[in-house]
This record gives structure tokens, sequence and C-alpha cells, in this order.
């Protein structure tokens, strides 16, 4: 039978959770669930907030309606608030937080394209409230296709799922140990927050 959405972003996020639980302890992991439960953007929000979270990563999947002709990883980074005319003013934390989202964006595209054997589509600035309404750098990867095949059977398979979560797992670790360089490594402050919530695949979405 057809595997939905939320049930490969669980799957992924829970094999990411225990590797990086496993290789950096030292790292503290905070998920938005674990579970196949139902948790609304806000509730997201608040958990990734009140974490302290250093960074966080949000896991996806894509569609594209009336053809499967378009496969592969994407990643998007939270919209520069320097675009957002009299709130542009805002502080200089913005802009850091808004430039660490971008960097966290383009090495776990790589990692994940690559792990995953798919199409690298490349990051993208965006507005979802994920990544705009967070206090620790965001991100929100789309991490195949469900309408294409090939990207279908890779995301739904365990041995292509373990090699993603492996694979961001250590990309995590190494951000965390450039954005953050005078951390000592048990300074027990790292925290990476784990939103593997199902998105609404229509147009309208709240991400």
């Amino acid at each position: 039978g057809t595997i939905v959405e939320k049930a490969i972003n669980l799957d992924v996020a829970l094999k990411l959770q225990a590797e990086l639980e496993k290789n950096y302890p030292q790292i503290r992991v905070v998920m938005t669930r674990n579970s196949d439960t139902t948790v609304d953007t806000d509730t997201r929000i608040r958990t990734i907030n009140e974490a302290g979270a250093d960074l966080a990563i949000s896991l996806h999947c894509d569609y594209f309606a009336g053809s499967s002709a378009r496969s592969g990883v994407t990643t998007y980074y939270r919209q520069s608030s320097e675009s957002g005319s009299q709130e542009s003013s805002g502080s200089g934390k913005e802009a850091g937080i808004d430039s660490m989202s971008r960097q966290i964006a383009e090495t776990l595209q790589k990692k994940a394209a690559e792990a995953l054997e798919s199409e690298d589509r490349g990051t993208a600035q965006e507005r979802y409230e994920i990544l705009n309404s967070t206090t620790a750098p965001t991100v929100l990867m789309e991490m195949a296709y469900l309408t294409d095949a090939g990207d279908y059977a890779k995301i739904t398979d365990s041995s292509y799922q373990n090699s993603l979560a492996s694979s961001l797992a250590e990309g995590i670790q190494e951000l965390l140990a450039s954005l953050y360089p005078n951390r000592t490594p048990d300074s027990g402050n790292s925290s990476m927050p784990q939103d593997s919530s199902a998105a609404d695949s229509s147009a309208g979405n709240t991400r």
C-alpha cells in the first residue's frame, strides 16, 4: 500500500534522532513529535523556541500535481529580514539567524542529495512560518517528490532513510561546531529541535 507523507517524515526524523543520540551525545535533541500525532505549526514553533535551540530542521516530502516529471531534494531557509521594509532595521541577531539558516540549508542539502542519490534541486529562501517565526536558524527540507516513482521508492526504503539520517546527523554536528566554535564539547548547550511534522500537500499549506 501507499505510505503517506507524515509517516515518512516521522520515520526519517526518528532515525535522525537515533543517529544523533548514538554518535553525537553532546547534542541535545528535541523532537516536536515522537509518534503519529498531529501537531499544529504554532505548537511546533513554540517547542523549538522554548528549547533554546541552536539549529532546527523541518522534514517534509513534496508533490508535483498532475505530473511525475519532477524529482529531487530541495531545502528552504529563512527569508532575509532585509527584504522586509520597516522591520529590516531589526537587530544584528536577525541578520545572523538569516545567514546561519542559509549555511545550514546549503550544507544539509548537499548531504541529503548525496545520501539519497537524488537530483540536487538546490536551496531557496521562503517565508514559511516555521522558518521565520523561530528564534533558532531553521531550514525546511523537501526530501523527495512522492509523485516521482524513483523518489518514492528511495524515501520509503529503510536503507536510504538510514543513509539520509546518518548524513544529516554528520552535517548537523559539523554545523554546530562551525556556527558555535566557542562551545566546549561537554557544555550541554547544543540543542537541535527536530521538526518532523507533516505538511499539508496543497498549495496553501501552513509550514
